[in-house]
């Protein structure tokens, strides 16, 4: 088994890792006891020496409720990434996997969990603590002036050790979370969702003024355009209506005297991106285009290439023979055979 590298910020990675190693414990505390015994590497030895103390019962507690919440974090982090994603969603998708993670908290759950981890403990027969951390010299010209004491020091053993445990990771993904969902991230992706045409929050008033003010935009004009723009869009026929944001900012560029104000927040939210799955597609598709057959590629064409292979949905729909034709007629005498 090879155990890659867990990622600092992809939640999804973290819990393929952690998924992995949960199902083979009982085969990792093997291999490192058996390199332990066997191997003539003293290096090996030595650092299979260090794994193995750190596995201890608070380590399996560990690992089993990460396990969990990230399994959890993993399902919402695959559907917010996906393209065809219903973005109007996300807020209620991302208070569901609050709301799921502290309810792990509950000692019902906990107890479940406790029960589980237990289990392991007694088959691999863990010690219930690590090995103890070698004492620091004290400098003895400090040795009458310093005082030592433990602060908040979690003493808890069996189920209100695991409790405590519980809490202590729950708080750490509940300030992740806070951090990566702020305030102001929540309202940026309500504004954004509330000028995509297809979405059912779209022309929500609420949510585009509280959008503006972010971006100190004047928001009685904003107010006054949004209505009148709000009764253009009704009078339009359907197959005149624009499908997504970028058809929205199209039709607003030719009315951008009369607003203003709503097509400058249109411009933004076209430049703003709600995750960075969008920017990490487009690094996976330089990754395959320029490989390492085509090291010496020059940029023109790379970025022709990137945008082909970027706007896939686009670039499907391109007729050949019509830009064979326009090729043909703008370069008569080239030799290419078409």
């Amino acid at each position: 088994m090879e155990i890659g590298k867990v990622s600092d910020t992809r939640w999804s990675c973290q819990a393929k890792q952690f998924d992995a190693v949960w199902k083979r414990i009982n085969i990792v505390y093997e291999v490192l006891q058996d390199v332990i015994d066997n191997d003539s590497n003293t290096n090996r030895t030595t650092e299979a020496t260090g794994y193995l103390l750190q596995i201890d019962r608070r380590f399996i507690r560990y690992l089993l409720i990460t396990k969990h919440i990230l399994k959890k974090a993993k399902f919402a982090s695959d559907i917010l990434q996906k393209p065809t994603n219903d973005l109007s969603g996300a807020i209620d998708l991302i208070g569901t996997l609050k709301d799921e993670i502290g309810a792990c908290t509950s000692r019902e759950l906990c107890q479940k969990f406790g029960d589980e981890a237990e289990e392991v403990d007694n088959r691999l027969n863990l010690p219930d603590s690590a090995r103890p951390v070698r004492r620091k010299r004290m400098s003895a010209a400090l040795h009458d002036n310093l005082i030592e004491g433990n602060v908040e020091e979690l003493t808890g053993v069996g189920f209100d050790g695991y409790f405590s445990d519980v809490f202590e990771i729950i708080s750490k993904v509940s300030l992740e979370l806070k951090k990566r969902f702020s305030e102001k991230n929540i309202v940026m992706i309500r504004g954004i969702t509330t000028l995509c045409p297809t979405l059912s929050s779209f022309m929500d008033e609420n949510s585009l003024i509280l959008f503006a003010k972010l971006f100190k935009s004047d928001t009685s004009v904003l107010k006054f355009e949004f209505d009148t723009f709000k009764h253009l869009i009704e009078r339009k026929a359907d197959q005149e209506k624009a499908n997504n944001l970028l058809e929205l900012q199209a039709y607003l560029q030719k009315l951008k005297e009369a607003f203003f104000e709503l097509h400058r927040i249109v411009i933004i939210a076209c430049a703003l991106p709600l995750s960075i799955a969008e920017c990490e597609r487009n690094f996976s598709s330089m990754r395959l285009i320029k490989n390492d057959l085509r090291s010496v590629i020059k940029q023109d064409r790379l970025d022709s290439l990137l945008m082909l292979g970027i706007h896939r949905d686009r670039g499907s729909k391109l007729d050949l023979d019509t830009i064979i034709s326009r090729f043909k007629a703008k370069f008569p005498k080239c030799r290419i055979l078409l």
